[in-house]
């Protein structure tokens, strides 16, 4: 879970993130990003997530007014 609360796996510190933001999870061969029902939205490159996504290296995710570039460690 990513989100504002100090609950969340992600804590993100920002008020236009929800407390509970966003779901990034692997299942088992690529991670998946999804609202969860954010009051700001959820976006990768750009595009607003309105259904489970595929995200990769080099991707950018922004929760409210905030940029992650997501990157993997390696192999």
């Amino acid at each position: 879970m990513i989100g504002r609360s100090s609950l969340a796996d992600f804590v993100v510190a920002d008020k236009t993130v929800s407390s509970r933001h966003a779901l990034l999870k692997h299942d088992g061969a690529s991670w998946v990003v999804h609202d969860a029902g954010s009051t700001n939205g959820t976006f990768v490159n750009g595009w607003r997530v309105t259904d489970p996504l595929i995200v990769k290296p080099g991707d950018e995710l922004t929760f409210g007014e905030t940029t992650f570039v997501l990157v993997l460690p390696p192999a």
